[in-house]
């Protein structure tokens, strides 16, 4: 629980400051896949999806992949 509420806050605060968070996707994290608009939209779902399937116990080792792929594109 406590790892889903860091995740689902850290992705609220981000959503709420998009502007940086593009910024981020452009300037800092390149991922080489995928432009930068479409990488920080997947990784705010990830940051706010993934925590709510964790709690929720819906997918809870998919849920898990998922953090742990936005902790490795971090």
């Amino acid at each position: 629980m406590y790892v889903a509420q860091a995740f689902f806050l850290s992705g609220v605060t981000k959503l709420r400051n998009w502007d940086t968070r593009l910024a981020l996707f452009q300037d800092a994290y390149h991922v080489p896949v995928l432009p930068p608009a479409w990488a920080a939209l997947l990784g705010t779902w990830g940051d706010i999806g993934s925590p709510a399937l964790l709690v929720l116990g819906l997918g809870g080792r998919l849920a898990a992949l998922g953090l742990s792929v936005v902790n490795v594109v971090a």
